[in-house]
């Protein structure tokens, strides 16, 4: 068994060191330190999280970057939304494979808590995830990112409530399948 911490641990360093990467912005280099330089690995190291490959939540803020080196509300709030949608998907992945995983000695969330708190968590996050995924369309994405992020956002969850209602390899398929939406 895993202390919950080991997860928390990784989260909160990562935000912390991104946030201190990005606060510099007169020249903005923390910017592209954190994108690309000594940074960028350093919080690659802490937001791989056990039992899980790397979080990559920084493609977002890459684009933004070169787009626009003023970092802007919007792509922050895509690399949290791409954060959270981690989880929730390779968790669903691994009930449905929570045999192999725990052979494996894995521990991924299904493996140490099982499939009805797993699937629980799965849908907390994902209502979490959600809500932040309409929050872009505030800051200027528009009518076409809100309807998609609608749709995704309700297919996902449908899945999730399902896969809460009755965990098991089929309906953890249907929500893995339903997080790539």
């Amino acid at each position: 068994f895993r202390h919950p911490s080991l997860y928390a641990t990784p989260v909160i360093s990562g935000i912390a060191m991104a946030l201190w990467g990005i606060r510099g912005k007169a020249t903005n280099q923390p910017v592209y330190n954190l994108l690309g330089g000594k940074y960028h690995e350093k919080l690659r190291a802490y937001a791989y999280m056990p039992g899980m490959r790397e979080i990559q939540a920084d493609p977002a803020l890459a684009g933004a970057a070169a787009v626009d080196p003023e970092l802007a509300p919007a792509p922050i709030v895509l690399a949290i939304v791409l954060f959270l949608w981690t989880p929730p998907h390779f968790w669903s992945l691994a009930m449905a494979y929570r045999e192999d995983y725990a052979r494996a000695g894995v521990p991924m969330l299904p493996v140490v808590v099982g499939d009805q708190l797993a699937a629980t968590v799965i849908l907390a996050h994902t209502v979490l995830l959600v809500g932040l995924s309409l929050v872009p369309a505030v800051y200027g994405l528009g009518w076409i990112y809100l309807t998609a992020a609608v749709i995704g956002g309700f297919i996902f969850t449908k899945a999730s409530v399902q896969l809460r209602r009755a965990p098991g390899r089929e309906s953890a398929m249907r929500n893995f399948h339903a997080s790539l939406v």
